[in-house]
């Protein structure tokens, strides 16, 4: 998954689309935080990939969605787990 939407955006989270087909296939136009932010956890599978998720996390952290609880609620899960502050009690 990471490998694909790493080619899908040329390496740009701005590129990342509000959804994707199986097939790969993107379903709407637009950048919410709620489908770019969850990237970077599929990117900790190999340290290779350190400036992706650099760039993953700053496109996440620019992004003000002051008024979707939704995508907050994503982006904060995200960012715990990215952070390394998530603990399995």
């Amino acid at each position: 998954m990471n490998d694909w939407i790493k080619a899908e955006t040329d390496g740009n989270p701005e590129n990342i689309q509000s959804g994707y087909t199986l097939s790969g296939k993107a379903v709407e136009e637009g950048n919410s935080t709620s489908f770019v932010a969850p990237f970077m956890v599929s990117a900790m599978v190999d340290s290779s990939n350190q400036q992706w998720i650099n760039r993953l996390w700053n496109r996440t952290i620019q992004e003000q969605d002051d008024d979707d609880y939704f995508a907050n609620t994503i982006k904060m899960q995200t960012m715990i787990v990215v952070s390394g502050n998530w603990w399995a009690p």
